[in-house]
């Protein structure tokens, strides 16, 4: 009884001691800059925002509306304004937008909505599962989704993944990418387990760039929406991204850290081919890049403050190997950049 009293004695102490650097931790960590937070109040106030070159992102900011639609002056990102729209995954270009909504109640569902220049949503578009990716085109007219159907991460081995195509003027599904014709090396190519996720549009609007997945192998397709037609180019290409003058994909790549999966981030140069490993990022990022301009990225990471709460931080990465990555965003998720 006596040694288990004294075990006890010792437990506890280590507890407290671990309990206390804990606080100590805390309270000398280098205080995070908070960002100006105001409340959009009318369509006025929105325009003369959406006037400039701005950011549009998921708020995740636990003091004022968690979760809903901010706008951020591209030269000014540490001032937001709050929308009163929801969004799970946001992204909005030229004059139309795409918000993916989980409805939490009894029963969970989700949903798309197009949104329109004033990002007042439109019909509802009900999906098959959690959002995961969504772009929009650069010239506003076409927005494309992905959802989990099985699983919720893309680490998973199980998961399924259903992307869909709509028509930002109607609203109406173009359908999703599993029924088009898929060729590789000129032939065609099919597999009952093909996944696809992560679109990135083309300035033209009738192209795209997406990722396949089949047999435990991760492929660059580009799609061809007239056609409705898919081409593989690569492999080892997820979640790609096309840059604004339509030269280079940023994306993630697989790789393994202390036999624990994680994902890097690459920039592809269409022309030569040449691949550039964004190293200065050391971090895992399980996200599809944006380009905030011709040289450099946005990506979402969860917080790292103590005490977490739940949400991300945003960001900035120069295109380039050793370059350093520069936080643009906090607590802020899902961003897109409107010029």
């Amino acid at each position: 009884m006596r040694w288990r009293l004294l075990a006890f004695g010792v437990l506890c102490g280590i507890l407290a001691l671990v309990g206390w650097l804990y606080l100590e931790r805390a309270a000398s960590a280098p205080p995070t800059r908070a960002s100006a937070i105001r409340v959009v109040e009318g369509p006025d106030a929105l325009a003369r925002i959406r006037s400039g070159p701005h950011l549009v992102f998921r708020n995740t900011d636990q003091r004022t509306g968690y979760g809903r639609v901010a706008l951020a002056a591209l030269d000014a990102p540490e001032e937001r304004f709050v929308t009163d729209l929801a969004c799970d995954r946001v992204y909005v270009a030229a004059e139309h937008g795409i918000c993916l909504v989980a409805e939490r109640d009894v029963v969970t569902t989700y949903e798309a909505r197009v949104l329109d220049a004033a990002l007042a949503p439109g019909p509802r578009i009900s999906l098959t599962g959690p959002p995961s990716r969504a772009r929009v085109a650069p010239d506003g007219r076409r927005a494309a989704f992905t959802v989990f159907e099985t699983g919720h991460s893309y680490a998973a081995a199980d998961f399924s993944t259903r992307t869909t195509l709509v028509d930002t003027l109607t609203s109406k599904s173009m359908g999703d990418l599993d029924g088009w014709q898929v060729l590789r090396d000129g032939a065609p190519f099919r597999a009952e387990d093909f996944n696809f996720w992560g679109v990135t549009f083309a300035p033209d609007g009738n192209r795209f760039y997406a990722t396949l997945a089949t047999g435990g192998h991760f492929f660059l397709v580009e799609g061809d929406i007239a056609a409705r037609r898919l081409r593989v180019l690569r492999a080892g290409i997820e979640c790609p991204s096309l840059s604004p003058d339509g030269r280079r994909l940023a994306f993630k790549s697989r790789r393994t850290d202390a036999g624990r999966l994680t994902w890097g981030l690459r920039v592809l140069d269409l022309d030569t081919g040449t691949e550039t490993a964004l190293d200065g990022e050391t971090r895992s990022v399980d996200d599809q890049p944006a380009w905030l301009d011709d040289t450099h990225v946005l990506y979402g990471l969860p917080e790292e403050r103590i005490p977490a709460t739940g949400g991300g931080d945003v960001w900035v990465l120069e295109t380039r190997a050793g370059a350093t990555p520069r936080k643009l965003l906090e607590q802020a998720w899902s961003p897109a950049v409107v010029r």
